[in-house]
């Protein structure tokens, strides 16, 4: 009996359930508050499985350095993370040491993340409070570091998908051989959606261009001159990236107008035909936020070849059944 008062003294309630010497009311006492101790012991440890901390710290410091509460406190205060107390974060571990005495004092610190990361970083300086400020600002911005890294490896496709979807307008020269009997230069204005992020790197592009020849003659006393209006439409569904660059084949299609002027002593007569050219380019587009720089080129097959002649003679102009188109433009980008 002497045996378990001693024991009892000692606060250890499961040392009762071995022991059956005891009486029947005092035996059943002492079993359910053996029963009571053994069901809140294991809710006591079933909890600590199920709750974790966020963060394992060791620390381990001089006496006249700030203990492992404070040097908590600095950490919690200083780490956007701890603070937010995110369970998706659990896992981190944290090993801060300082080392020396008197008036130099090295601190150390390892991190291991989830994920198996290693972070590494030491500090010096000769009060022992100051090192132990600094590696806790280090230890935050190396745990807030963490997530940030994270959330950008995640998110970083669907910032970019958006930014890669943009316009552009910007100003068109280029050359045409189909408009006249000989090349002519062209302008325009061309309106642009190109979406970099989308398999292929799409290019959509609306252009309004005029070309024109200079006086010519043909006879003695009599000369001619041609205007073309065109709307160009470019389709180039499909394209390879390269870094800032994207090159592939578009198909385009020109609607507009040609008109024909001949000038003779008895004065200036011009006629008009409809203009239908379907075609092909080679475009390549070189990106330079906000500045995009284009160049392409390729051949055109009027659908409508239109003559133009002097009455009675000669023929001034016979639209041929190929022509060749190039264009350099610069536009300015905006989403």
């Amino acid at each position: 009996m002497r045996k378990r008062s001693a024991v009892s003294d000692l606060g250890t309630p499961a040392l009762y359930c071995r022991d059956g010497a005891e009486s029947h009311a005092n035996h059943t006492s002492v079993r359910g508050h053996c029963m009571f101790s053994v069901a809140a012991l294991t809710l006591w440890t079933l909890r600590s499985y199920a709750a974790p901390l966020p963060v394992t710290l060791s620390y381990d410091a001089p006496w006249e350095c700030p203990n492992q509460d404070q040097f908590w406190r600095q950490l919690r205060g200083r780490s956007t993370r701890l603070a937010e107390q995110e369970q998706r974060e659990l896992g981190i571990r944290i090993d801060a040491k300082i080392s020396g005495s008197f008036s130099s004092y090295h601190g150390h610190l390892t991190l291991l993340g989830h994920d198996n990361s290693v972070v590494e970083r030491d500090v010096s300086g000769p009060n022992c409070v100051d090192v132990s400020a600094a590696l806790a600002l280090i230890t935050a911005v190396s745990i807030d570091g963490l997530r940030s890294n994270s959330l950008t490896d995640g998110s970083a496709p669907l910032r970019q998908e958006k930014a890669e979807r943009r316009f552009s307008i910007g100003p068109v020269v280029g050359i045409h051989t189909g408009v006249a009997p000989h090349t002519v230069p062209t302008i325009g204005l061309a309106f642009v959606y190109h979406d970099w992020a989308k398999f292929g790197s799409p290019e959509f592009r609306l252009a309004a261009m005029f070309g024109w020849s200079q006086w010519q003659a043909f006879f003695d006393g009599g000369d001619a001159r041609f205007r073309w209006f065109a709307s160009r439409s470019t389709a180039c569904p499909f394209q390879v990236r390269l870094a800032s660059a994207a090159i592939g084949p578009c198909a385009l299609l020109e609607l507009g107008a040609l008109t024909g002027e001949g000038r003779t002593g008895n004065g200036v007569k011009s006629e008009t035909g409809l203009w239908l050219a379907p075609g092909a380019l080679l475009n390549v587009a070189v990106r330079a936020d906000p500045v995009w720089l284009r160049l392409a080129g390729g051949a055109v097959t009027p659908a409508l070849r239109h003559q133009f002649q002097f009455l009675p003679n000669p023929v001034a102009f016979h639209v041929d059944s190929v022509a060749l188109t190039a264009e350099f433009e610069l536009a300015w980008a905006f989403k």
